[in-house]
């Protein structure tokens, strides 16, 4: 899945879903935004895939770059938390991941 799949938050603000936001540590100190964009579904039988061809709701996000799960994303807006499961596939490209 990519960073333009997007959602709605219950308080009704369309967003995408981004970069990865997880702080990983930097090579001489500190830390910084990861800034992935490529993120794999994880599906409840347990399945890892970064392409799907098929409907099945997933349950979580992992970053394909820093490999931090997400099970919901924070509405940039408003904070509110959105289920992975509730962000849907745009593009031209959407129905490879």
């Amino acid at each position: 899945m990519n960073h333009k799949a997007v959602a709605q938050c219950a308080n009704g603000h369309t967003f995408s879903l981004g970069e990865c936001k997880s702080q990983v540590k930097k090579i001489f100190g500190g830390t910084k935004q990861c800034g992935g964009n490529l993120f794999e579904q994880i599906y409840n039988d347990g399945s890892v895939l970064t392409v799907s061809f098929d409907d099945r709701p997933f349950i979580a996000l992992r970053c394909i770059k820093c490999h931090t799960q997400f099970d919901s994303i924070e509405c940039p807006e408003c904070g509110v938390a959105v289920s992975v499961s509730a962000f849907k596939k745009k593009g031209f490209l959407s129905k490879l991941g």
